[in-house]
């Protein structure tokens, strides 16, 4: 017997009926297999957006800067790598430079700055206009709000012996001074600390600073800069 002659049949049936599946498919009357969610990357292709920012946090005793007119709360288990009368630095481990929390408060009068709700975008468009003009012209400032902290935020990136560092920025006003609290990594891998930078910057609480004439205060529990 012809085996060819036997399997030619069959198969040429299979064949229509693969066809006939096919073209169901296509028009719609036959499910096809869909491909699963895609998650939305941050822009920096880090991690999904949102993701980095929903760790809970938990804070130290805060730490008064009489002379900045500011008490910040680093997280808890860091250490204090540095302090001046208007800055402080925080590391998760001792003798590293890497991660960093660093909170400023240049000791330089800007004026009445408010950081209301409503005024948000307009001091961040006045810290994208300085920055450029002091030579980064690509960079972008958004108005941000975290909690109680409203001001702005800024990415960033400089070169050290080390590598390159990149840096989330975040600027409020208080009292007439501008302070920001800045998240410094080797890498691209700012989403790790994120929720630490976060927590940081809503935790911050301002009060006057010292004249000759006047003794610093107690902080006021303020944590909007809307002093």
């Amino acid at each position: 017997m012809d085996v060819r002659h036997r399997i030619g049949p069959s198969l040429k049936r299979r064949r229509l009926w693969l066809a006939a599946a096919l073209a169901l498919a296509l028009a719609g009357c036959l499910p096809l297999p869909l491909p699963g969610p895609i998650a939305e990357k941050e822009p920096n292709g880090d991690k999904p957006a949102g993701e980095s920012t929903k760790r809970e946090v938990v804070l130290g005793p805060a730490i008064s800067l009489a002379e900045a007119g500011i008490e910040v709360s680093p997280p808890k288990g860091w250490h204090e790598a540095e302090r001046t009368k208007t800055k402080i630095r925080f590391t998760p481990s001792e003798n590293v430079g890497y991660p960093s929390i660093l909170v400023t408060a240049p000791p330089d009068f800007t004026g009445e700055l408010a950081t209301s709700t409503d005024e948000v975008a307009e001091l961040a468009e006045r810290i994208q206009v300085a920055e450029q003009m002091s030579g980064d012209a690509k960079l972008k400032v958004n108005p941000v709000q975290i909690d109680g902290f409203q001001g702005a935020e800024y990415r960033s990136k400089r070169q050290v012996s080390a590598g390159e560092v990149n840096q989330l920025v975040l600027v409020t006003a208080a009292n007439g001074y501008r302070y920001t609290v800045e998240l410094h990594m080797l890498g691209d891998a700012l989403h790790k600390y994120q929720p630490e930078l976060y927590a940081v910057a809503a935790a911050l609480k301002f009060f006057p600073r010292p004249t000759e004439d006047k003794p610093a205060a107690a902080p006021s529990g303020d944590k909007t800069g809307k002093n």
